[in-house]
């Protein structure tokens, strides 16, 4: 009976794999589970470009679709996109180890810096940082989206049928996002018992660690990161070949099983079909444990101002809890009671203080007098039993006495003002019922106020993401009941929570071709006319326009020239006030964009609303 293998890839990338099993005698069962989509109006500038860098076929079947650029050097990620390269008729194509450290590398070993920049089609999800490693050897790198990969929200019907009734013996994984799109949606058709007997085929360590806490037959993981190995490890299992554990030069090595739980959402992971690096990967773990330790002692050290909003049957569970109504009344507290006890023992220390004083006070007067009598009597006719030496003596004495005596008087002084008397105590515990609420008000405000802050950061961080954001706008909306403030901002980002809106750096990204199309509209020559029209042609293959953001005037070159320098100074505002003034053929020209931008703007202006509102409830 003819095995069975099921492909998780993106529909684009399935037909060459499918055709590679089917000659191996194997059935093939199709699930993609990312949608390829073109970006629409995606911007591509090569301007002094010296190479193009793709990290997946897909990158480069959306750079054919919007350039006819063919001659450039391109390098890729590994084979795979090599081969759709020169399959859309690229000349001239280097491809690397499989990975983005390996092109890096590549690059930097074949390339110079100061000979242009490097432009990278990329998606919306991208795995490894290929951009930073080149950027810190010197290199200009121009990473421009042109497509976006969406996962599957659902198994088909047809899959959840198959695996239900007759499971295929094998499934091939490609990337980190796909296996975990996968892992959860099995998990949601409650489907995990149909894998006891199937293996899982992954093209790296990354992609089989998202698989480990479903019930696999057995996890298989290629050599290295390439479609040729990771077939080699099929077929070495076909053939009954049991290749070694030890990962390195061997055919196939064996993921250990894991009982970890099923892997989150996917709506985050990477989606290039280039594994991540072993660095990059640490480096990401690292980040995210260090998010998760910051998250939590902002948490902790925030407790006590959201703590009064979470339900009282479940404030017990909190590492210390808010006032609640079923808390003691703070006139009853131990701490009252203490400080009531303490004023007690300041007066008793108060009154033996004054007592010791006037003992002194009569010693004083006592030894005053003696010595008077002395000093007032000739020496000859002195008392029997009193020399000078004694006298002496005494008003030593005496002024040792004055000395404590004094300081005794100043300690009851100061005692005195510091006292509080019986009425004061309790006229404290009379106006506690006022002090409770006040205290629980304050709790309250400030646990709102904390979690309207929180809302708008996470807002703002949706917002700037570029992706939809209609779930932290509810909750910013719902935090921020009727302030007014707050629900402007809200109406101005209703519109684009939905579908997100474009992010500052594709705003960016988008300009260079913007400012060429309009330098060509405002000097290339208007009309019908065969040469005229000859002439607009000619004049589309060059870019002439003015550089310098401090130019004055009104034409189209120095508008742009200013708007090109408000963007590089991310003044994005500025940049959209200087583009809307176009007019006539320039403004066609830039009206894409400028809706983009304006969007983008409109964005930024509310999120930034929202945040000073949080801030102004909370008193910051």
């Amino acid at each position: 009976m003819a095995l069975t293998a099921l492909i998780t890839r993106p529909e684009e990338d399935a037909a060459g794999l499918a055709e590679l099993l089917t000659r191996r005698g194997i059935n093939v069962v199709s699930e993609p589970l990312l949608t390829i989509a073109p970006v629409k109006d995606a911007g591509v500038d090569l301007n002094d470009v010296q190479a193009l860098l793709f990290t997946s076929a897909n990158g480069v079947r959306a750079f054919a679709a919007l350039c006819p650029e063919r001659e450039l050097l391109v390098m890729t990620v590994g084979d795979s996109s090599a081969r759709a390269a020169r399959a859309l008729g690229f000349s001239n194509v280097a491809s690397a180890g499989g990975d983005v450290t390996s092109l890096a590398a590549l690059v930097q070993e074949r390339l110079n810096p100061i000979k242009g920049a490097l432009f990278h089609a990329a998606g919306n999800v991208t795995a490894g940082d290929l951009g930073g490693a080149l950027q810190s050897a010197g290199f200009d790198v121009r990473k421009v989206r042109l497509y976006d990969s969406r996962p599957a929200r659902t198994l088909s019907p047809a899959l959840k049928k198959r695996l239900s009734a007759a499971p295929p013996e094998m499934a091939l994984f490609y990337s980190p996002r796909t296996a975990d799109t996968f892992a959860a949606l099995i998990v949601k058709a409650k489907l995990e018992k149909s894998l006891q007997g199937s293996i899982a085929y992954c093209l790296s360590r990354a992609i089989a660690d998202k698989l480990h806490g479903l019930p696999w037959r057995a996890i298989r993981v290629a050599a290295t990161p390439d479609q040729d190995a990771l077939l080699a490890a099929l077929d070495a299992e076909i053939t009954g070949m049991k290749p070694g554990i030890k990962q390195g030069d061997d055919t196939m090595a064996t993921a250990p099983e894991s009982e970890a739980p099923p892997p989150s959402a996917p709506e985050s992971l990477p989606e290039e079909d280039a594994p991540a690096a072993a660095g990059g990967r640490l480096k990401l773990i690292m980040g995210g444990v260090l998010l998760l330790i910051v998250a939590a002692v902002i948490a902790l050290a925030s407790v006590p101002w959201w703590a009064s909003a979470v339900p009282e049957p479940y404030r017990a569970y909190l590492p210390f809890s808010a006032p609640s109504a079923s808390d003691a009344p703070l006139a009853d507290s131990p701490a009252l009671k203490a400080m009531a006890a303490d004023l007690v023992a300041q007066r008793e220390a108060l009154a033996d203080l004054e007592q010791r004083l006037a003992g002194l006070t009569a010693l004083t007067a006592e030894v005053q007098d003696r010595v008077a009598a002395l000093e007032a009597a000739p020496s000859a006719a002195a008392p029997a039993g009193v020399d000078s030496e004694e006298v002496r003596s005494l008003r030593a004495a005496n002024d040792e006495v004055a000395i404590m005596a004094a300081d005794l008087a100043e300690r009851v002084q100061a005692m005195e003002k510091s006292r509080v008397d019986a009425a004061t105590v309790l006229g404290l515990s009379q106006r506690v019922s006022e002090a409770e609420k006040l205290a629980q008000e304050a709790t309250t405000n400030k646990s709102n106020s904390s979690a309207l802050i929180l809302a708008a950061g996470q807002l703002k961080t949706a917002v700037d993401s570029g992706n939809p954001f209609a779930g932290e706008l509810n909750a910013m909306t719902a935090l921020g009941g009727d302030d007014v403030p707050v629900r402007q901002a809200a109406q101005t980002l209703q519109a684009y929570a939905a579908q997100g809106v474009i992010t500052l750096a594709e705003v960016k990204s988008r300009f260079p071709a913007v400012a060429r199309a309009v330098s060509q509209a405002a000097i290339a020559p208007q009309g019908d006319s065969w040469w005229s029209t000859a002439l607009r042609r000619i004049m589309g293959q060059v870019t002439v326009r003015e550089l310098d953001g401090s130019v004055a005037g009104d034409s189209p070159l120095a508008i742009i020239a200013r708007a090109e320098a408000a963007l590089a100074a991310n003044q994005l505002a500025k940049a959209v006030a200087e583009v809307s003034t176009l007019t006539e053929a320039s403004a066609s020209a830039a009206a894409s964009w400028l809706a983009a931008a304006q969007a983008r703007a409109s964005a930024d202006a509310a999120t930034s609303a929202l945040v000073s509102a949080a801030l102004a409830k909370s008193g910051g």
